[in-house]
């Protein structure tokens, strides 16, 4: 099944969707990883990070991470993210040989 969520952020769908599998892009994929992108991020820090993904888990989740094309003209997938050792087992790739689109995600959006 595909559910669509308004829920802004992956701990909220998580809380909605238990035992959900979110399929995602390279780039939210490094996203999940980066502070910044937490509330609060001034005063974010790995810990946020962490407790985010930790609820994630806690509620049945995990990823599966579609690759792209860089500028560079080089794939990159789930093997070129700094994964925490802990949260492995939550991430899944999507192989360029079973999808693969060199459009990005906005340009997607704007096509459907």
């Amino acid at each position: 099944s595909l559910i669509l969520t308004s829920a802004p952020r992956f701990t909220e769908k998580s809380s909605i969707l238990p035992g959900a599998t979110f399929v995602i892009g390279f780039d939210t994929c490094i996203r999940l990883f980066d502070e910044t992108y937490y509330p609060d991020h001034v005063a974010a820090s790995a810990s946020a990070v962490d407790n985010s993904l930790d609820l994630i888990g806690e509620n049945g989740c995990n990823f599966i991470v579609a690759g792209r094309i860089n500028s560079r003209g080089k794939f990159q997938g789930l093997r070129d993210v700094s994964v925490p050792q802990r949260f492995t087992g939550m991430f899944y790739e999507l192989p360029e040989s079973q999808f693969r689109s060199d459009l990005s995600s906005t340009e997607m959006r704007k096509r459907f």
